[in-house]
């Protein structure tokens, strides 16, 4: 991907959403990219997507998409 994380969010072409899953015993809160058009590859058959996983508070990628 040409544009970093930062980059996508300042221009308003991409937000950062949060959803909430339930586990056994907690509900967590994990979070992802969503563009206004596909624009991430995915991982299986490199078609693009609305989406980019950055799963839960603190992970990497999260704080990779924040800072």
């Amino acid at each position: 991907m040409p544009y970093t994380i930062q980059c996508l969010l300042r221009h308003h072409i991409a937000r950062i959403a949060r959803y909430l899953a339930k586990g056994r015993k907690e509900l967590y809160w994990y979070y992802k990219l969503y563009a206004t058009t596909p624009i991430f590859p995915t991982r299986s058959n490199g078609k693009l997507s609305l989406y980019k996983h950055l799963g839960k508070a603190g992970s990497l990628a999260y704080i990779n998409a924040i800072e």
